[in-house]
């Protein structure tokens, strides 16, 4: 840690105006070519090739599934338990 301390102390705080300038110039070029970029995040493109779990989970709806709905399903207790085995009730 000491030697990127020293390095930093001796090119950094010698030369603010030029780091800034180089940051400056950087900061330019990512403008200009700020237009070109395009980030693709669709699912497809962030799924792996050959992924088997991908492939799996596609046969397993194919298979069982008419479409991507979901089933939830929710229960309420009878009784309420405690850890040692009794219900609250008692």
């Amino acid at each position: 840690m000491n030697r990127l301390r020293a390095l930093y102390d001796r090119l950094i705080f010698p030369h603010p105006f030029i780091i800034l300038s180089a940051f400056a110039l950087l900061l330019a070029l990512a403008a200009v070519k700020f237009g070109e970029f395009r980030l693709d995040a669709s699912a497809e493109s962030l799924v792996l090739e050959n992924d088997r779990s991908l492939e799996q989970y596609r046969q397993v709806n194919r298979r069982f599934t008419t479409s991507d709905d979901f089933l939830i399903v929710t229960y309420t207790q009878k009784a309420d338990h405690q850890p040692d085995g009794k219900t609250a009730a008692q």
